[in-house]
């Protein structure tokens, strides 16, 4: 392992975003061993598509001006979760994740999170190691999966929350943070919500029982978006809160 490299870290500046992104794709690419490892995501934004929102702190790390590095904090009320964290390959195993993991940590006391998370390779030592430091454990995976329905496919169409008026997506967002609240006290996706209608990051599936809420899904969908057109999926429906206070899967 190379000598531990003492860097800045610091809030992301608006005038790094292009530099952000093309760390996230190198970094991802060059792990997963991708020829073109700057090809990583397609047109997919994950750094461009979370900036400016009020509930995501970005966190940068620079040797002397130069961006190295950065990290995505979010906030959904008492509950909190970060990535992607990324670094230049050429700085990889020099402390350089630790170190904006140890401001990732400070962020989230500073909010007073009770439970936090991420997502993260589980056949990587490196990586389950790392967050291992930190109090995260491998709690389950998570399958990724994706679905084009079938152009003359009939589908019994869910309440899209952009298609409502003013005060009827008023009154949605508010059934949806009360049934967050419902399955882990705390939890609140308001300004998630907020941020993916403003940026045009893609909508809000409902799904009512009349005039209750039985479960909602964030999607990220179209260019610019996290989700490309087959859309990164949150969804929160009634049940059980997982445990733990720091989880990773």
């Amino acid at each position: 392992m190379a000598d531990k490299l003492k860097v800045e870290i610091g809030p992301l500046k608006e005038q790094e975003l292009d530099e952000a992104d093309r760390i996230m794709r190198t970094a991802f690419g060059t792990f997963l061993g991708l020829p073109e490892p700057g090809s990583f995501a397609g047109d997919r934004q994950f750094v461009k598509a979370r900036w400016g929102s009020r509930h995501i702190q970005w966190i940068a790390a620079r040797e002397g001006k130069r961006l190295i590095g950065s990290n995505a904090v979010t906030r959904w009320g008492n509950f909190g979760f970060f990535g992607p964290l990324t670094v230049l390959p050429e700085y990889w195993d020099r402390g350089v994740a630790q170190q904006l993991m140890d401001a990732t940590v400070k962020q989230f006391d500073k909010w007073g999170t009770k439970r936090t998370g991420l997502f993260t390779f589980p056949h990587s030592t490196k990586h389950v190691g790392l967050y291992g430091k930190y109090g995260y454990w491998p709690q389950y995976l998570t399958a990724l999966m994706t679905r084009i329905p079938a152009a003359d496919e009939e589908v019994t169409e869910p309440v899209l929350l952009s298609e409502l008026s003013k005060a009827e997506q008023k009154k949605a967002v508010k059934a949806c943070a009360k049934l967050a609240s419902q399955i882990d006290k705390g939890l609140d996706l308001t300004d998630e919500i907020a941020s993916v209608l403003a940026g045009h990051l893609g909508d809000v599936v409902l799904v009512w029982s009349g005039s209750k809420l039985d479960g909602f899904a964030v999607c990220h969908t179209g260019a610019g978006s996290p989700g490309r057109d087959q859309g990164l999926l949150r969804g929160v429906r009634g049940g059980a809160a997982g445990q733990g206070r720091r989880a990773a899967v």
